[in-house]
Protein backbone atom coordinates (compact mmCIF):
# COMPACT_ATOMS: atom_id res chain seq x y z
CA UNK A 1 0.00 0.00 0.00
CA UNK A 2 2.71 2.21 -0.63
CA UNK A 3 0.65 4.41 -3.15
CA UNK A 4 -1.54 4.78 -0.41
CA UNK A 5 -5.68 4.49 -0.45
CA UNK A 6 -7.39 5.34 -4.14
CA UNK A 7 -9.99 7.89 -2.56
CA UNK A 8 -8.44 9.52 1.04
CA UNK A 9 -11.44 11.73 0.77
CA UNK A 10 -13.93 8.05 1.54
CA UNK A 11 -11.08 7.63 4.62
CA UNK A 12 -12.05 11.08 5.65
CA UNK A 13 -15.99 10.38 5.03
CA UNK A 14 -15.67 7.78 7.28
CA UNK A 15 -13.74 8.63 10.04
CA UNK A 16 -16.43 11.91 10.70
CA UNK A 17 -19.45 9.00 10.33
CA UNK A 18 -17.18 7.28 13.21
CA UNK A 19 -16.74 10.65 15.12
CA UNK A 20 -20.49 11.74 14.88
CA UNK A 21 -21.76 8.27 15.73
CA UNK A 22 -19.68 8.51 18.95
CA UNK A 23 -20.67 12.46 19.71
CA UNK A 24 -24.60 10.24 19.06
CA UNK A 25 -24.07 7.63 21.52
CA UNK A 26 -22.64 10.23 24.60
CA UNK A 27 -26.43 11.13 25.39
CA UNK A 28 -26.95 7.13 26.25
CA UNK A 29 -23.47 6.72 27.78
CA UNK A 30 -24.36 10.02 30.21
CA UNK A 31 -27.10 8.44 31.18
CA UNK A 32 -25.79 5.21 32.14
CA UNK A 33 -22.20 5.27 32.07
CA UNK A 34 -21.95 1.18 33.12
CA UNK A 35 -24.70 0.54 30.45
CA UNK A 36 -23.84 -2.01 27.04
CA UNK A 37 -24.19 -1.46 23.59
CA UNK A 38 -26.39 -4.05 22.02
CA UNK A 39 -24.10 -6.52 21.39
CA UNK A 40 -22.63 -6.66 24.89
CA UNK A 41 -19.68 -4.34 24.61
CA UNK A 42 -19.57 -1.74 27.03
CA UNK A 43 -20.53 1.88 26.67
CA UNK A 44 -16.74 3.10 28.39
CA UNK A 45 -15.06 1.04 25.41
CA UNK A 46 -17.43 1.64 22.68
CA UNK A 47 -17.63 5.24 22.62
CA UNK A 48 -13.69 5.99 22.80
CA UNK A 49 -12.88 3.11 20.31
CA UNK A 50 -15.48 5.12 17.91
CA UNK A 51 -13.92 8.41 18.68
CA UNK A 52 -9.85 7.26 18.09
CA UNK A 53 -11.05 5.04 14.81
CA UNK A 54 -12.51 8.16 13.32
CA UNK A 55 -9.48 10.67 14.19
CA UNK A 56 -7.62 7.79 12.95
CA UNK A 57 -9.16 7.52 9.24
CA UNK A 58 -9.33 11.33 9.35
CA UNK A 59 -5.68 11.68 9.78
CA UNK A 60 -4.79 8.45 7.50
CA UNK A 61 -7.14 9.98 4.82
CA UNK A 62 -5.92 13.81 5.14
CA UNK A 63 -2.26 12.33 5.58
CA UNK A 64 -2.55 10.54 1.92
CA UNK A 65 -4.42 13.85 -0.12
CA UNK A 66 -2.37 16.50 1.17
CA UNK A 67 0.32 14.01 -0.16
CA UNK A 68 -1.19 13.27 -3.21
CA UNK A 69 -1.96 16.36 -3.92
CA UNK A 70 1.88 17.73 -3.82
CA UNK A 71 3.18 14.73 -5.83
CA UNK A 72 1.17 16.37 -9.04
Amino acid sequence: MASGPQRPTVLIGLGVAFVLGGLLGLPLFLADPLGTTGRGIPMWLALPVLWVGGIGFIAYGWYWRVRGRRSR
